[in-house]
């Protein structure tokens, strides 16, 4: 994002004739005001921080949202005016024109639109003044962007199930032939089902109309 950011503000038809060429990347607002390479105005892009919603315990699947922060650095000249009353007049501007360049836009799908969120002064001296404009976005983690599909994709096709069943109702008292055992429940016979032994057995197996289904969810979860 931050550099689909820089190259947006270099190409739009409202930003380009402020900033022209003069737009780029800064690792934070610090770098911006100590590098003083570019003429002004310039603007700066960065990357400010990311917040991620709380995922809930015992989730079979993660899936987060996360909320993305990006500052836009503008640097503007102060020379003329001891006051910086020549930038503080044109912020405003060109703060419209950088609206109309990213607000509400995204470089891909993976992201979402992006808001505005504040602006502020960030320094004010004899010969510049710089101008901090936030914006957020989102972006979406889930269980394919981790581990997941490098340990699950080399397993072969799924084409079934086979299911054991130990009946809760009615409960036998005792002991399971295996005599495997949480003690954490106490020792058998417990005073409630499920007691440890195996009443029914089946197979289920799955058609291959139904596995063409799930291949093709997952494929568009993927994005494939």
């Amino acid at each position: 994002m931050l550099a689909e950011i820089a190259l947006k503000l270099r190409r739009s038809s409202f930003t380009s004739p402020i900033f022209g060429d003069r737009v780029t990347c800064v690792a934070d607002a610090s770098r911006a005001i100590e590098y003083t390479a570019l003429a002004y105005p310039a603007a700066y892009v960065c990357f400010m921080s990311e917040d991620a919603e709380e995922q809930p315990p015992g989730s079979n699947a993660n899936r987060q949202r996360v909320a993305q922060h990006w500052g836009v650095i503008i640097g503007l000249d102060a020379t003329a005016d001891i006051r910086g009353q020549d930038p503080a007049q044109r912020i405003d501007g060109i703060r419209r024109a950088v609206f109309h360049a990213i607000y509400n836009w995204a470089p891909t799908k993976d992201y979402g639109l992006l808001w505005y969120e504040s602006c502020k002064l960030l320094e004010i001296s004899r010969a510049n003044t710089f101008w901090l404009m936030t914006f957020g976005s989102y972006i979406w983690v889930c269980e394919d962007d981790g581990e997941t599909q490098e340990q699950f994709d080399p397993l072969p096709d799924f084409e079934g199930a086979n299911v054991r069943v130990d009946w809760l109702q009615p409960h036998d008292r005792g002991e399971p032939p295996s005599q495997e055992y949480d003690p954490r429940f106490g020792p058998a016979p417990w005073a409630s089902g499920p007691e440890g032994r195996v009443e029914t057995e089946m197979r289920i197996d799955v058609p291959w109309q139904t596995r063409e289904r799930i291949v093709s969810m997952s494929n568009r979860r993927r994005g494939g």
